[in-house]
């Protein structure tokens, strides 16, 4: 029989030093960040270097309700208030005008231009020039394929890896990966990474404020120096821990000028 991996954590150091595979020259792997639906195993993201720097003083929007008001007033040609605001947020007027503008003006980021009108104080740019997420299983593709399907609304792909001997059944139910839009490759312990079923990218809707609160949530980290969120835990115990080397508990200063 051939060997596979003991535990899921033994398969991220591989999967995160293939990160550039997954989203092309210059990407960096980070581990559970908390998206709008679940938390990733990894993201593989390119930085907007530029960006990370220009927004490095004001920071960045960690809170749903934030990011889509930031991207409804930077879309908008002209100013709105805040029933226009929570029209297009699907938030209330009342909690867009007490909380969710007056956070954004603090930092900077959205500015008052007439009594009750707000207006973004610069075109919104992602931080992330690319970002896909990554789901690992060592054998259960049903499972990993539910959860990659929930991260792909908010990716511009995502992608499950299984075990690379233990494919075959999820290969056999192709067409259930084509209509989640979710991608399928295989690890090898040598972190060989075999390419089985490219994510089908038109199959599915990809939503503009779930993708950039991501973004922006990689980049506060990033910026931050670590490269993982809090690892889970049930009842006190890591039930993904690795046999080796945990690339999660990596860490270092903080990257972003201030």
């Amino acid at each position: 029989m051939i060997p596979g991996f003991a535990v899921e954590a033994d398969m991220l150091s591989l999967i995160a030093a293939a990160a550039q595979k997954f989203a092309g020259p210059g990407a960096i792997a980070v581990f559970e960040v908390m998206s709008a639906a679940g938390i990733p195993d990894v993201v593989a993201t390119v930085f907007d270097q530029d960006v990370l720097q220009e927004r490095a003083a004001s920071g960045f929007v960690t809170d749903a309700a934030g990011v889509a008001a930031l991207l409804a007033l930077s879309d908008a040609e002209n100013s709105l208030d805040a029933r226009q605001v929570a029209a297009v947020t699907g938030l209330t007027p009342a909690y867009i005008r007490a909380r969710v503008l007056p956070a954004l003006g603090a930092r900077g980021l959205a500015m008052m231009t007439a009594r009750g009108m707000w207006t973004a104080t610069f075109r919104y740019r992602s931080p992330a020039r690319r970002l896909v997420t990554v789901e690992a299983k060592l054998s259960d593709w049903r499972r990993g394929l539910g959860q990659a399907a929930r991260h792909a609304a908010g990716a511009d792909a995502a992608w499950l890896v299984l075990d690379g001997t233990r494919t075959r059944p999820a290969v056999s139910r192709a067409e259930w990966f084509r209509a989640a839009g979710v991608g399928l490759a295989g690890l090898g312990l040598d972190g060989t990474l075999e390419t089985l079923l490219q994510p089908e990218a038109s199959s599915i809707l990809r939503l503009r404020a779930r993708r950039e609160l991501l973004a922006e949530r990689l980049a506060d980290l990033y910026c931050s120096g670590a490269v993982s969120g809090p690892v889970g835990k049930v009842f006190g115990r890591e039930l993904t821990c690795s046999t080796g080397a945990d690339p999660r508990y990596a860490g270092a200063p903080g990257r972003c000028a201030q």
